[in-house]
C-alpha cells in the first residue's frame, strides 16, 4: 500500500514538473521567436523606408516611419506579456524545486554563477602586483548594473527602444524636410 501511494505521489510530482517546465520552455522560446520576427519585420520596414527615399516618396517615408514606431511599441508590449508568461513558469518551477530540494532557479535568481561567467571579460582585471597574467582581481560583490545588463530582458527591451527612437528620429527628419 505504501509503495503504491509513493509511486502515485511521484507520478503527480513528475506531471506537475513536466507541466511547469513545458509552460516555461514554450513561453521562453516564444519570446525569442517574437524577437526574431521583430528583426525581420524591422529589416523589411527599413528597406521600404530607404526605397521610398530613393524614389523620393517623402510622404510614404513618413508613413513608414510611423508604422515602424508602432511595430516597435507592439513588440515591446508583447515582450512584457511574454515575460509575464515566462515568470508564471518560473514561479511554478521555484515551488517544485523547493519540494524536490533543488536550487537551480534560486541560483539563477541570486546570479550565483555570474562571477564564473564573467571570467575572461572586461570585468576582471589583472592583479596589480601579479607577474602571472592568469591572476585576476575578483571584485567581492558584482554591482547591480552588471547583473542587470547581463539579462535577456535588458537587451531585448533596449533594442526595441533603440529601434523606436531610430524611427522617431527619421520621422522628425522627414517631417522637417517635407515642411521646408
Amino acid at each position: 500500500m505504501y509503495k503504491r501511494k509513493a509511486r502515485s505521489l511521484d507520478k503527480k510530482v513528475h506531471a506537475r514538473y513536466t507541466y511547469a517546465w513545458n509552460w516555461f520552455s514554450y513561453h521562453a522560446s516564444q519570446r525569442l521567436i517574437a524577437f526574431r520576427y521583430f528583426l525581420l519585420i524591422i529589416g523589411a520596414i527599413s528597406l521600404g523606408y530607404f526605397k521610398c527615399l530613393e524614389m523620393k516618396l517623402f510622404w510614404y517615408s513618413v508613413f513608414i516611419c510611423f508604422f515602424g514606431m508602432m511595430v516597435c511599441v507592439a513588440f515591446f508590449l508583447l515582450e512584457i506579456r511574454n515575460e509575464e508568461l515566462v515568470n508564471c513558469g518560473r514561479h511554478a518551477l521555484d515551488r517544485l524545486e523547493e519540494e524536490m530540494g533543488l536550487e537551480i532557479r534560486k541560483d539563477d535568481v541570486d546570479r550565483r554563477h555570474l562571477r564564473e561567467s564573467l571570467q575572461g571579460t572586461f570585468y576582471f582585471r589583472k592583479k596589480q602586483n601579479s607577474k602571472k597574467s592568469e591572476e585576476l582581481e575578483k571584485p567581492e560583490k558584482i554591482p547591480k548594473l552588471i547583473k542587470d545588463i547581463t539579462k535577456h530582458k535588458f537587451w531585448l527591451r533596449v533594442i526595441y527602444l533603440l529601434a523606436f527612437l531610430a524611427f522617431f528620429a527619421l520621422l522628425v527628419e522627414r517631417i522637417i524636410k517635407v515642411l521646408n
